[in-house]
């Protein structure tokens, strides 16, 4: 076969597997349209049997909205429900134009000739088949991929669809559920969950995807070999400059007069004090009368005492310590409580212990001179006569007085020993029988576990024994040392790593518990240590690591232990309590029995100015012993003046959060556009599952939506790449003018012709719009 010369066209197109290489050029593909009818073949022309090419219109549109097709057929009727197939370049191709089924066959003749039939055929692509079935399952922390994948496999998969085109590892839904839902609206509530996108392609391969990773169309440019009736428009009338979105909301728990700065809520985690944050206020059973409220603070609540003089620990423990091995090194302090079954007083007073390693003290001991007022007998047992000589050494201790076993060896915390004395000799005083003791200086105890000194004697170089002497000097000076205890051996190192814990009063009546709350090393908040099921027990022995203390000390009294009877009776002005410390001094709202009290101020041991009667104040008598705590409440509303509390606040009515965000640039442009008012065009969005964060990025996805210009592009192309949901470049310079990213929404594909080589037109309709608002909501990294 003579070869193509230079610049000369493929005299026939070519497809791998189809046609012998060599007798054609490879990547060259014909334009021409072939079309199947539930498998069979029909051709294009004015025949009978074919297709007329100029009524072939192909519509794509965005994501999941199903794809259409029509044309009509010359001698030849369908069935309606047929398959349709349509590709390029040959009937082999892999690649099609289209694909879906014939669902509305009209039949008709042209002319006065009903022989001659004719029949328009309109499609719709595979998507149709999703509604078939309906699903119902839950999902709990699977990625949405999997989900897909699933729901594709139970309920399409029988109609020969696959999910082999899901982009993996998508993100995670914690929980998602469907009801009796077609297949189309389960996927599409999945891509929108992850701010993604989903369709059906014609092979009947299900794509969910983030990101388009396809090939994008030729950008439009001044070269652009196809590209004609180019059009831009621009529309302001949707411009958005402030939005408000309302949220999450909570019922006040108490009628609230106009002018209060406090309102008391059933809950108040879903509030945050912040610039672009109020609240409305919905009156029960109506939306009429709402109020928009500033406020600056918000008290989470729950901290309180109990009502009357309460009682509480009054000494605290006694603490020794041990030798061993478990608590930190450090200072650790404790104290406990009394806990009764409706709750804890707060903690008693604090002791405190030094854990860790007992130092080598620093040097030996110094002999300084003999004693000869005092006289000792001697010991021959241990060579203590005069004559010989001794060497001391000295140990640092816990403990005072060092408390001696049956062989004389001391049970104490001793540390390791001091380098020994020179030996000294024993002497005799003068016209005295006996032995004369010495004065020795200790060491300077610098060691912050230790607090005392023992010395130890050698009588030469024979055993070390204990001296039966002691300092209660840390650091001591001047110290006379006498002689010898039999048996014993000079400590080896040791550490303070245990701890006793005595002295830990019994309740009073109605005490059933004692908890002992320890410090971490160093620190100075007391933590759970243990809990001592009997108001019995008053000592404990500590050695748990830092690492197991439990739950912080309580900070206010729910014991509903007190010293005495009585109780506040209604329309009392002030509430005697065990403790005001969890109470904020420039007033507040507290919870008692099933009183909604209003205070605003208080004492050293009062919660005072409530009001006689009306609202916040005390409605029934309160009995001593009954736990008072703090309301969950909104602070810092204006007393008067914007955003103040106009009318009463009844108790139930709901509070919502409501987010503000604005557009300032818009703002001034819409405002230089009008020549007058300050630019704001609102929109309130309401949603009230939405958290703080959820309800920002609502409202900033709605400004993404709505901005100052929405502008779309229309053109026409033979770029065969074209489709809707793909990005397209926009790059025409003067006079045009036009520059951007668009993306496609809608491609109508006609003006197919009989020739393979000239595609077909693709009529585009491209938006500035580009994400829709589940992305917007993605690509800012908040949930929906």
């Amino acid at each position: 076969m003579a070869t193509l010369t230079a610049g000369e066209k493929a005299r026939m197109y070519a497809l791998g597997k189809i046609m012998r290489g060599g007798a054609s050029r490879g990547g060259y593909v014909s334009s021409a349209v072939f079309i199947t009818i539930d498998g069979v073949q029909v051709g294009w022309s004015a025949t009978p049997g074919r297709v007329l090419l100029d009524t072939l219109t192909i519509t794509d549109e965005l994501d999941d909205t199903p794809n259409t097709c029509g044309f009509r057929l010359n001698g030849l009727v369908p069935a309606a429900g047929a398959e349709v197939v349509i590709t390029r370049g040959s009937k082999n191709a892999a690649g099609r134009l289209y694909a879906g089924f014939a669902l509305t066959v009209q039949q008709l003749y042209v002319g006065d000739r009903p022989a001659n039939v004719q029949a328009d055929v309109r499609c719709v692509d595979y998507t149709w088949q999703f509604g078939f079935v309906l699903v119902t399952r839950q999902y709990r922390s699977q990625s949405a991929s999997a989900i897909a994948a699933d729901l594709v496999t139970r309920y399409a998969a029988a109609n020969g669809f696959t999910s082999t085109a899901v982009v993996p590892n998508l993100p995670v839904l914690d929980e998602i559920t469907f009801t009796n839902e077609p297949l189309d609206a389960a996927l599409t509530r999945i891509a929108r969950r992850i701010g993604g996108y989903w369709f059906v392609d014609y092979q009947k391969s299900i794509h969910l995807f983030l990101e388009d990773a396809t090939s994008a169309p030729e950008p439009l440019t001044p070269t652009h070999k196809s590209l004609r009736a180019f059009q831009n428009s621009a529309d302001r009338t949707q411009v958005l400059t402030r939005v408000y979105v309302e949220g999450r909301g909570s019922a006040s728990l108490a009628t609230v007069a106009a002018g209060d700065t406090i309102i008391p809520l059933a809950a108040v985690d879903m509030f945050t004090a912040a610039s672009d944050v109020f609240v409305k206020v919905s009156p029960v059973g109506s939306e009429g009368g709402a109020q928009h409220l500033t406020f600056t603070g918000v008290t989470p609540g729950g901290t309180g005492s109990i009502v009357g003089p309460g009682v509480t620990p009054a000494s605290a423990p006694s603490v020794t310590a041990k030798t061993g091995a478990g608590i930190n090194a450090g200072t650790h302090q404790y104290a406990y409580t009394w806990g009764t079954a409706t709750g804890e007083t707060p903690p008693s007073p604090v002791a405190a212990v030094v854990a860790g390693a007992i130092v080598t003290p620093v040097a030996a001991p110094v002999f300084v001179d003999y004693r000869y007022d005092v006289v000792l007998a001697p010991d021959p047992a241990t060579g203590f006569v005069a004559g010989a000589t001794v060497r001391y050494a000295v140990t640092y201790s816990t403990t005072y007085k060092v408390p001696l076993t049956s062989n004389g060896q001391p049970v104490s915390a001793l540390g390791p020993p001091s380098a020994p004395i020179t030996a000294i000799q024993i002497t005799t005083p003068d016209s005295q029988v006996g032995i004369a003791p010495m004065y020795v200086n200790g060491p300077v105890l610098p060691d912050p576990v230790a607090t005392y000194m023992h010395f130890w004697v050698s009588v030469s170089g024979g055993p070390w024994y204990y001296a039966n002497n002691y300092t209660g000097n840390p650091n001591a000076g001047l110290v006379m040392v006498t002689g010898p205890n039999t048996g014993g051996t000079l400590p080896a190192a040791n550490a303070i790593g245990q701890a006793t814990v005595a002295g830990i009063a019994v309740g009073p009546t109605g005490t059933t518990t004692r908890k002992v709350y320890r410090t971490a090393a160093n620190a100075t908040a007391l933590q759970l240590l243990r809990t001592i099921a009997d108001n019995v027990t008053t000592s404990v022995v500590d050695a748990a690591a830092d690492a197991t203390l439990g739950v912080a000390a309580p900070g206010s009294d729910t014991s509903g232990l007190v010293a005495t009877p009585g109780q506040i009776t209604a329309g009392s002005t002030s509430i005697r309590v065990a403790g005001t410390g969890p109470f904020p001094p420039e007033g507040s709202w507290v919870l008692s029995g099933n009183n909604r009290i209003r205070y605003t101020s208080l004492t050293g041991i009062a919660l005072t100015g409530i009001p006689a009667t009306g609202p916040g104040s005390i409605l029934n008598s309160i009995p001593y012993g009954t736990p008072i705590t703090l309301a969950p409440c909104l602070t810092g509303i204006p007393a008067s003046g914007a955003r103040a509390i106009t009318t009463p606040i009844a108790a139930g009515d709901e509070i919502y959060l409501v987010v503000q965000r604005d557009d300032s640039a818009r703002q001034a442009t819409v405002a230089d556009m009008v020549n007058s008012g300050p630019g704001i065009r609102e929109e309130w969005v309401q949603d009230r599952r939405l958290s703080i964060t959820e309800a920002r990025a609502r409202a900033q996805a709605t400004l993404q939506l709505r901005p100052l210009e929405d502008v779309t592009v229309t053109y026409v192309c033979r770029d065969v790449r074209t489709a809707a949901g793909k990005t397209i470049t926009v790059n025409l310079p003067a006079p045009t003018n036009v520059w951007g990213t668009f993306k496609i929404q809608s491609v109508t594909i006609n003006n197919f012709r009989p020739h393979p080589t000239q595609n077909p037109t693709y009529t585009v309709t491209a938006s500035s719009r580009r994400f829709n608002f589940e992305d917007w909501l993605r690509r800012m990294d908040t949930s929906v």
